[in-house]
Order: C-alpha cells, then structure tokens, then sequence
C-alpha cells in the first residue's frame, strides 16, 4: 500500500490531466523568484501512463490560505525538470511570462 499523499498526487493527476500516474521519485527543490520570494519543498515525479503528450508529471502539496492544495505540472516544453516546473509555476504567480 502507498502513503496517502502519493494516493492524493496520483488522483489529482487523474483528474487534472485524464490519466494514470505511477510514482518515480522525490526532488528537494529551492528556488526564489525575482521579487525574492522562495520556495524550499519537495516535488514528487511521476510517469504518465498513457499520455497523449507528456511523459512525466511534476506534483507537490502547498497551502493556499488556510486550504490545502495540490499542483500538478507537466513536463512539456519549455519545463523537463522539477526545478523548471516550480520557477514556471512562481512566474506565473508574479504575472511574469
């Protein structure tokens, strides 16, 4: 049986983005943004099962507020690492391109 949180990834994966996952691997990321803000977490890396396009798919747990959330990147250029996936997701959060 797998730990709940790589269930939880596994189903928002499905949801999101219409297929199954399979777990590979965690990535200890740190990455700031131009404003300075940072990021110092864990991205879990799981290949895609049947996918038209990407072949794996990035994921991590963060809070929104006082609400739990789950983000889900996949590797499709220009991103092809953990580390890509999480500088694309603090641009888009600081409106840069």
């Amino acid at each position: 049986m797998q730990p709940k949180e790589i269930a939880d990834l596994e189903a928002e994966i499905q949801a999101v983005h219409g297929c199954k996952s399979r777990y590979c691997r965690t990535v200890h990321v740190r990455e700031s943004d131009a404003s300075g803000a940072s990021w110092d977490d864990f991205v879990k890396v799981f290949d895609l099962l049947e996918h038209p396009e990407a072949e794996c798919c990035y994921a991590w747990r963060e809070r929104a507020g006082n609400q739990p959330k789950i983000v889900t990147v996949l590797n499709l250029p220009p991103i092809d690492s953990p580390e890509s996936a999480v500088r694309t997701v603090l641009a888009e959060r600081s409106g840069r391109p």
